[in-house]
């Protein structure tokens, strides 16, 4: 069923696909991207920074905080 499963997932080191990816690997692939990128925080992105920037966006375009 649609909406069931997870949208990023992990892989070990037998290459087998894992259920989900953890939390802190999002956070190891968000900051890699960060220092690639070569931007510059006075905090490195989180998984964090994403769900709070997205929450943001939605509500800046109208979505209520309830939904």
């Amino acid at each position: 069923m649609a909406g069931d499963s997870y949208i990023l997932r992990g892989i070990n080191k037998y290459n087998n696909i894992m259920e989900r990816l953890a939390s802190s690997s999002v956070n190891h692939i968000v900051q890699e991207i960060q220092t690639r990128s070569n931007v510059e925080t006075k905090n490195p992105f989180s998984g964090h920074s994403f769900r709070v920037g997205g929450a943001l966006d939605l509500v800046m375009r109208g979505i209520s905080m309830e939904r």
